[in-house]
């Protein structure tokens, strides 16, 4: 490391040239910039001390390979010095060959050994310039930073004395105004607590004549009040009466309004009521006529069992089909047939001569067209019967 090098690792801002500026407070400066200053300043010197210290251990490192490399010079200079080896059985071409070659062995021994001694000579002037220079360099830096140091810290103590000097006036101009201010505040107290005796004396002034024409206002109010009570209980009366006239005229149009409707709604109801035993007639009639098919088509389908199964009994007997028509057919009240559900019950026969039943509709979907044998489930005066098989398979 070269000696300019050395002196770069402390080069700084001159302290000399550096102005430190403060801003201006009541008479001073601010105290927290000179505490922030003085705090930058021992960062400062922290920081030289810790660059101190590191080029007083490259330095030892420097001393230390310089040392290692003189070792290993006397190390190889006290080496034994081999004995020349002779060639001459080898011939007289081979011994010269050798002879030269030993020769520039040597020559180049001597010139390394020549470059050796210039460089370890070299590198000894080289550290003792170092090490001067670092010690130069040092030397001047602390005391630059020693002088800019006691120069900061008598500038610091001379503000602190300033600023304790301006606190003093501070505390005394303070006091001044504490005092005139105590003095102000008993003035507007005794100022103020006249207002309020003067202003309670008007209130209580006022308060009296308010009372006054209060009392006069509420008199006047309640007569007026009186007034227009009977005159109100006048009129209340007069509409209660005409409301009640109202009401009368409006019952006795409503009494002959209903009993219009409900002779109407009877007379509608009766025409109604006939029209529906007309039509629950004819639906027992042609329920009679499908009672008579459906017998012909059990005798019917008797026969083609019989002569199937070659036996002279059917799937029942003429008397059993004729009991369960009977008991399948609902009764008749006051004249009026009550269809029955026989078309939907009994099994028809389907391909091959084997009876099938009647498919039902499911819920949700439409019942199946009459085809104007049997009755509507929802005509008028049919009652809905639960499905029965009147025939096993």
């Amino acid at each position: 490391m070269a000696h300019g090098e050395e002196q770069n690792l402390f080069t700084l801002s001159d302290p000399a040239s550096a102005e430190v500026t403060f801003d201006l407070a009541l008479r001073g400066y601010d105290r927290r910039q000179v505490d922030r200053y003085i705090a930058q300043l021992e960062s400062e010197l922290s920081q030289f001390a810790a660059r101190r210290d590191d080029a007083l251990a490259q330095n030892h490192a420097l001393a230390a390979q310089v040392t290692e490399l003189q070792n290993q010079i006397v190390d190889v200079q006290r080496r034994p010095t081999v004995d020349k080896p002779s060639y001459k059985h080898l011939g007289t071409r081979v011994e010269q060959i050798f002879a030269m070659v030993e020769d520039e062995a040597a020559e180049i021994r001597q010139r390394a050994e020549a470059e050796a001694n210039q460089i370890r000579a070299k590198a000894d002037q080289d550290i003792e310039a170092v090490k001067a220079g670092v010690e130069k360099a040092f030397a001047e830096r602390r005391e630059a930073i020693e002088a800019e140091y006691a120069q900061k810290t008598a500038h610091a103590d001379k503000l602190v004395v300033e600023a304790e000097q301006q606190a003093g006036v501070l505390r005394q101009e303070a006091t001044q105004i504490r005092a005139e201010a105590d003095r102000e505040v008993e003035e507007l107290r005794e100022r103020t607590k006249a207002d309020a005796r003067r202003v309670q004396d008007d209130a209580s002034q006022f308060s009296a004549r308010v009372r006054g024409e209060a009392e006069k206002h509420a008199a006047d109010v309640l007569a007026k009040a009186d007034a227009q009570s009977a005159d109100v209980r006048r009129k209340a009366d007069e509409a209660a009466r005409a409301a009640t006239d109202a009401a009368r005229r409006q019952a006795e149009q409503a009494i002959t309004n209903a009993r219009a409707e409900a002779e109407s709604i009877r007379s509608k109801a009766k025409t109604e009521a006939e029209q529906t035993v007309a039509e629950a007639r004819r639906i027992v009639a042609e329920l009679d006529n499908r009672r008579k098919q459906i017998k012909q088509e059990i005798t019917r389908l008797r026969e083609a069992v019989a002569r199937l199964t070659g036996g002279s009994g059917g799937l029942f007997g003429e008397d059993d089909a004729d009991d369960t028509l009977e008991r399948e057919a609902p009764e008749q009240p006051s004249g009026v047939a009550s269809p029955s559900a026989t078309t939907q019950r009994l099994a028809v026969p389907g391909p091959g001569g084997a009876p099938q039943p009647q498919p039902q509709p499911q819920p949700g979907q439409a019942a199946a067209p009459n085809n104007g044998v049997g009755p509507h489930p929802n005509a008028p005066g049919v009652a809905a019967q639960p499905p029965r098989v009147s025939a096993e398979s």
